[in-house]
């Protein structure tokens, strides 16, 4: 994050008595009014009228959508590993609490039948032995940074998350209950050693503020440029606190290290710099189709196939046994004694499928010399012509301009592309059904075919009355 200045998120968590935050940058009284405003709206939002649990947050929902997404983007089993959370506090029960509190944050993540089908979950102290993605950090206290002076002035951003904060709120050092940063860390780890990830890190903050005298508290948490807030009993505060920088910053690690706009979970825009950041610096150096042996995500069209996965898995994959999604495939048939070829329609339309490749692998013989040794594997690779007319199709509808290989078509639709069924456009559905009978897929032998994402808010709303 950005080194200059904290970007503190969120609005206002009150536990038990609404607060209001004055400004110490802005004190016109128009300014006043925007944070009175701000503030309010947010503390409406999240309150409820049910006493938050010690075990749950308002990313209760949220993280098992981000882990059904994730895995269904993934597409292939996958093994998480939680080997252990250094703690660097006063407090010896810390560490224990959010290693605790990580390894059912994964557990949430894993709670639909996808995320259980490809995500495996590790834990323990033998956990850094076992192949995938390694997930290590530590919790430390960061009083020192208020240690000078009686205030320390933080950017304060509220309700939409901006960069470009709209005013600054000023916190007592002497009303400051906790402050705890929490680093997470993953790499793949082989067994045997263990290779560095991009973007494979997420650092967060969080100050718990007592506001006044009474049970009156404030959370915020730094360094992300997101809005949270949440409404829970004072005795629930210390650990409803971990729980959301733990969530918070995990969704965020494993968001950044598989390509996915996890900021859609929190239905706000992207303010995640670092990211953003190093996608557009990657995008130039992205081949148009990966080499032959390397993961179809190395790639521009890579890429889109995957946008192109999400909308259909939202929008379209539902309606393939109505007949109104299909593809062409040639096939051979008998017809009077000769073997002719033919197309036929087949349902779906599959942007990816599987090809069996040779690959060459650096090996030692017997005796301890390097050879280069061969090998079957089985690569998925893009079905190049039905990725390009289906994200054509979605740059009309999104007025992206024609350029397909610019980092700006594909920033675009990467942010409107829907994740934890956010965003969704009712509109869309209906274009997408005209647009694609206008278009020749093609089927493959070996395709891969999408499954359904079901959006949860109609669910939401076809079975609201079981939820009662």
């Amino acid at each position: 994050m950005n080194n200059k200045k904290f970007i503190a998120l969120s609005a206002v968590f009150t536990i038990s008595s609404f607060v209001i935050l004055s400004s110490t940058s802005c004190e016109s009284e128009l300014a006043t009014m925007k944070i009175e405003k701000a503030t309010e709206k947010i503390f409406n939002a999240v309150r409820g009228e049910k006493k938050i649990m010690a075990n749950k947050t308002k990313y209760e929902i949220p993280l098992r959508l981000f882990g059904r997404d994730l895995a269904y983007i993934i597409g292939e089993p996958r093994t998480l590993t939680i080997s252990s959370i250094r703690n660097e506090t006063n407090d010896p029960t810390i560490a224990d609490n959010i290693y605790g509190i990580l390894t059912t944050t994964i557990t949430k993540l894993t709670s639909s039948p996808i995320a259980g089908k490809y995500l495996t979950i590790y834990t323990g102290a033998t956990a850094e032995a076992v192949a995938g993605i390694n997930i290590s950090g530590k919790i430390t206290e960061l009083d020192q940074i208020l240690s000078t002076g009686l205030t320390a002035n933080l950017d304060a951003t509220f309700g939409g998350g901006s960069t470009k904060t709209d005013t600054s709120v000023s916190l007592d050092k002497n009303n400051v209950a906790k402050v705890l940063t929490l680093d997470l860390h993953a790499q793949v780890s082989t067994g045997t050693y263990t290779l560095a990830l991009p973007l494979g890190y997420a650092s967060n903050t969080s100050i718990l503020y007592k506001k006044s005298e009474g049970s009156s508290f404030s959370l915020y948490i730094l360094g992300s440029g997101f809005s949270i807030g949440g409404n829970a009993a004072v005795a629930d505060a210390p650990n409803y606190v971990l729980r959301m920088l733990t969530e918070f910053s995990m969704m965020q690690l494993l968001g950044r290290i598989y390509t996915v706009p996890y900021w859609h979970c929190y239905k706000t825009r992207n303010n995640d710099e670092v990211m953003f950041q190093y996608l557009v610096e990657e995008w130039v150096t992205l081949p148009t189709l990966p080499e032959n042996d390397k993961d179809y995500k190395d790639s521009k069209l890579g890429r889109y196939a995957d946008i192109a996965r999400l909308f259909y898995g939202y929008y379209l994959a539902g309606e393939e046994s109505s007949g109104k999604v299909y593809s062409y495939k040639k096939v051979k048939v008998k017809e009077n004694g000769r073997i002719v070829e033919k197309e036929i329609k087949v349902p779906g339309i599959a942007f990816l499928r599987k090809e069996v490749i040779t690959k060459q692998v650096e090996d030692v013989d017997e005796n301890g010399n390097p050879i280069i040794r061969k090998e079957r594997v089985e690569v998925r690779k893009v079905n190049e012509e039905n990725v390009k007319k289906f994200i054509k199709i979605l740059m009309d509808f999104f007025h992206t301009g024609n350029n397909l290989y610019s980092f700006d078509t594909y920033y675009k639709l990467f942010n409107q592309a829907p994740f934890c069924s956010y965003p969704y456009n009712d509109k869309l559905k209906d274009y997408l059904l005209t647009k694609i009978q206008e278009e020749k897929f093609v089927a493959h032998d070996n395709d891969i075919k999408d499954p359904p994402i079901l959006y949860s808010d109609f669910l939401n709303r076809k079975y609201r009355n079981r939820f009662k």
